[in-house]
């Protein structure tokens, strides 16, 4: 058990926090580049989009205009809705460590900027649906795309006490938003962003596997 604070609802990113998803998302932003006709983007790159909201990532990326931006998000999802959103692996030991978070009776949700659809995909494919008490991300018109929003939503919906919450994320987004939403964090080192992100973003703690989550529930 942790001597840090502990807390009865965890809100987890998807992307690098649940599961490794680079593989669907840079296949997908192939197959768009294809389609549309433009140079595919180098990994380097392409790493950068693995957390925030898409529609953003393509605009600075490329410099598109954000109506561009919707309709390569379009084309992206032709193949990411099939394909892509299968092409991913959860990280070594987070089914187990979330199964004993359920069993605790600790109330955890997915908090993600991916679109609900496919985040219901993933967390089905993993067999770990049932631990959530529900997988909220964007909406497929690109509305509540921030992850603040994301986090405000669940925290309204389900009448949850901001000073039992905490969001779980490996990207500075995922910090931002926590604050931006009046809610600590907890920066997972294991997934796409970096170290040195992380420290910039101020998180309220850091690990750096799965299982160091479940002192955080006092489990």
């Amino acid at each position: 058990m942790s001597d840090n604070k502990t807390y009865s609802c965890l809100l987890f990113d998807m992307d690098g926090t649940i599961a490794d998803t680079s593989e669907g998302i840079y296949n997908g932003l192939r197959y768009m580049a294809l389609k549309i006709g433009i140079p595919a983007l180098p990994e380097d790159v392409m790493h950068t989009f693995l957390g925030p909201p898409l529609t953003g990532s393509l605009m600075k990326a490329y410099g598109m205009t954000e109506d561009e931006a919707v309709v390569a998000v379009k084309i992206y999802r032709e193949y990411y809705s099939k394909t892509g959103v299968m092409e991913c692996n959860p990280y070594p030991g987070f089914c187990e460590t979330v199964r004993k978070l359920r069993d605790a009776g600790v109330r955890i949700f997915v908090a993600t900027s991916k679109p609900t659809p496919f985040a219901e995909k993933i967390v089905e494919k993993f067999g770990i649906t049932d631990c959530f008490e529900a997988v909220i991300g964007s909406n497929l018109d690109n509305t509540r795309s921030k992850k603040v929003e994301v986090i405000n939503y669940i925290l309204d919906t389900y009448n949850l006490d901001k000073s039992e919450c905490l969001m779980i994320g490996d990207k500075s987004n995922d910090i931002d938003g926590a604050k931006q939403a009046g809610i600590d964090s907890l920066a997972v080192t294991y997934g796409f962003g970096s170290i040195e992100e992380l420290e910039g973003a101020g998180p309220s703690y850091m690990v750096s596997t799965p299982e160091e989550i479940l002192s955080y529930a006092g489990v």
